[in-house]
């Protein structure tokens, strides 16, 4: 079985990180998700790792369960680095070096940073394979004729909105974003009967 790794550089982050991820994968089959930080029941913690396929968490509580053995990381097939200049700044790159060492060198390495300064390019050189770099610019929108409009729809109505918006505009492709995907389902169902 493949597993991810995702270091944060703080406790709240990481359990931050580890709610998001339980969102996303609570409709995959088989996917089970272990935060490991500091603050949190070891025991718990423990019978979490058993199971899981995403384990997140900080670079001090990872190195704590690789040195317990209660976590292996042979299996690992990505490791993120979420934030990895603030981790740099609180001193974790020894920890960072240690936890990406002992991982496969086949897995996949992904790093998140607001600055590149020259201890994580290190990091990029000594542990990814043919980097890229992805840049984003502040304040710039990604396309200038893109318009953004919004409606204020009271929500029993929301799904008759969306309809007469379709069907007034009429686009090529449409993006609509649900909050769960029974709402999804419903919608789909709606919109294939209103033709």
């Amino acid at each position: 079985k493949g597993q991810i790794l995702i270091l944060s550089p703080t406790r709240e982050l990481a359990m931050q990180t580890g709610a998001e991820v339980r969102k996303f994968s609570k409709y995959l089959q088989n996917v089970k998700v272990a935060v490991v930080c500091g603050g949190e029941s070891m025991p718990l913690q423990i019978r979490q790792l058993r199971s899981a396929q995403i384990i997140v968490g900080t670079p001090g509580r990872i190195m704590d369960h690789m040195r317990r053995r209660t976590l292996s990381l042979e299996n690992l097939k990505t490791a993120v680095l979420d934030e990895a200049d603030e981790m740099l700044n609180m001193g974790f790159i020894e920890d960072i070096q240690t936890i990406l060492t002992q991982a496969p060198e086949n897995r996949q390495t992904v790093l998140f940073s607001a600055t590149m300064p020259p201890a994580i390019l290190k990091i990029t050189k000594e542990f990814q394979t043919d980097p890229q770099m992805i840049t984003t610019d502040k304040g710039q929108k990604t396309v200038d004729n893109i318009a953004q409009f919004y409606c204020s729809i009271p929500s029993f109505d929301k799904t008759n909105a969306l309809k007469l918006l379709l069907a007034y505009h009429r686009p090529k492709r449409a993006l609509i974003f649900c909050n769960t995907k029974k709402a999804v389902n419903e919608l789909c169902i709606q919109l294939r009967e209103s033709g």
